[in-house]
């Protein structure tokens, strides 16, 4: 989260820092969104709150945006703030008694007709998807547990038969992994949160169902006239997202590693290979990606996670991924505060060990040269920290691509700036007078480190940045220093 200080250097009344350097993403729901929730939350190291607008309505979104910002207000801090925009979920409608069981081997039909499904039909709406599933592709329904096959398709809907069955409730979600639907992924919905969310001000959109770069377009070019726009995040949960991610990866601002509907539309058995490849990517592009759903899932319920969860959360570290994040878990979970602070826990536990290699080539600019040898110079004179005097973003994100290992303390000139770098791992905004001088940058980043413990007397420390700091998008030089000695 941002420190903010005060013309003489001296910090404000702030939260505690939490020490690791990974984001950590809470979703907002009736466990987690109290005034007292949420400031325990940002306390035990919440970086990023995610409104998920499938659910609730924009006046309960509004209330906790509110809330999210006044506590910020009151500490002194900055935390971001994420809006979910849900896209083109294809849903049943409802069965007569909410929910049926269905058993392998039976005929099941989706009929667009049906009002009130039962235990042999149910309806839908189609939206002009119906004519590209064919005969023998899959359905799933929720998480994929219940599986149909299509055994005829017609105008009005699919015979199916059950291939593994199980109970399914009314308005639940359904899939087709074997079918290319082309629906878009903006709907008129969408358009409608995206608008109130520019409204509120939020500091991300993150888009569902991507399935390429011409997904992202029109949003881009919305969102884009605004003044302090929103970052857009993809969210990767489709085969042909996957399939076209370096396409994606150039008209984004991050990535979100959907582990959900991606692990439904695609074999169970590919996902970590898909995952580890997707944060390699965004890594190497420079742009921020996000590991999400069921990283702590038995915390929703226990109070405390499984060792595989656990090792789950520690393997996205290692993977290199920017940040974390929790859904259920904390939305509607038993135990918000607690599974915070144990993925705290864990992330501060397991950074230690990770060593991810530099990246050698990450364009051919002087800028970029400069991060790399930061990285190297890291690594050679055991530096402590990075202190960057001022930053409007560039010089941020390109040391946080490297995964330097050690905090990259950055002085900023206004808190939207510092909230949007908060996606970044190891990045940590300081609110400094945009007038100031190098010297009194660095110094007062300097002393942002010694207060929270990320450095003390005699620890070699680096400064990087451009020069002269009033020049935008130009990181030229790096120095190294020795807290306690000149600066």
């Amino acid at each position: 989260m941002p420190v903010r200080l005060n013309k003489s250097g001296k910090q404000a009344e702030n939260l505690d820092m939490p020490r690791h350097l990974t984001r950590i993403v809470a979703t907002v729901g009736p466990a987690s969104n109290s005034p007292e929730m949420l400031t325990s939350l940002i306390k035990a190291g919440v970086d990023i709150f995610r409104l998920n607008f499938s659910h609730g309505t924009r006046e309960q979104h509004a209330e906790v945006y509110a809330s999210i910002r006044k506590i910020a207000k009151e500490k002194n801090s900055s935390v971001a703030i994420l809006q979910d925009v849900p896209g083109p979920k294809l849903r049943i409608h409802t069965f007569e008694n909410d929910e049926v069981e269905l058993e392998e081997g039976q005929t099941f039909r989706l009929d667009i007709r049906v009002k009130q499904g039962d235990k042999s039909q149910v309806g839908f709406q189609d939206d002009g998807w119906l004519e590209s599933v064919k005969k023998g592709h899959r359905v799933l329904f929720g998480d994929g547990d219940v599986q149909l096959k299509v055994k005829k398709a017609d105008a009005n809907g699919l015979d199916c038969e059950v291939l593994a069955g199980g109970i399914v409730r009314s308005r639940q979600g359904m899939n087709f992994p074997d079918t290319n639907l082309d629906l878009g992924a903006v709907t008129e919905k969408d358009w409608k949160d995206i608008e109130f969310g520019l409204e509120l001000g939020v500091d991300f959109i993150a888009l569902s169902f991507v399935q390429g770069p011409d997904d992202l377009i029109a949003v881009k070019r919305y969102i884009q006239v605004r003044q302090d726009a929103p970052k857009l995040i993809a969210k990767i949960e489709l085969p042909h997202a996957v399939n076209r991610i370096e396409a994606i990866l150039e008209r984004a601002d991050g990535i979100m590693v959907a582990r959900g509907d991606l692990g439904i539309t695609l074999p169970i058995e590919r996902i970590p290979v898909v995952q580890k490849r997707l944060i390699r990517l965004a890594r190497e592009a420079g742009k921020f990606v996000i590991t999400a759903t069921q990283m702590l899932e038995s915390m929703t319920t226990s109070p405390r996670p499984t060792r595989a969860e656990a090792t789950d959360v520690a393997n996205a570290v290692y993977d290199g991924t920017d940040g974390v994040m929790l859904s259920g878990e904390t939305a509607v979970g038993a135990h918000p505060l607690a599974v915070v602070q144990i993925m705290s826990r864990i992330l501060t536990e397991t950074e230690p060990e990770v060593s991810l290699p530099r990246i050698e080539k990450i364009d051919h600019t002087i800028d970029g040269a400069m991060s790399s040898a930061v990285k190297s110079l890291v690594d050679e004179l055991e530096a402590r920290a990075i202190l960057v005097p001022l930053s409007r973003g560039s010089t941020a994100q390109r040391l946080s691509r490297q995964r330097m290992g050690v905090p990259i303390i950055v002085g900023v000139p206004n808190e939207t700036l510092a909230r949007k770098l908060l996606a970044f791992s190891g990045v940590f905004p300081v609110l400094v007078p945009s007038d100031n001088s190098l010297f009194q940058n660095t110094k007062h980043v300097l002393a942002v480190a010694e207060r929270y413990g990320w450095v003390e007397k005699g620890d070699v420390v680096l400064s990087s940045g451009g020069f002269p700091l009033e020049q935008h998008g130009n990181t030229n030089f790096v120095r190294a220093l020795v807290v306690g000695g000149e600066i």
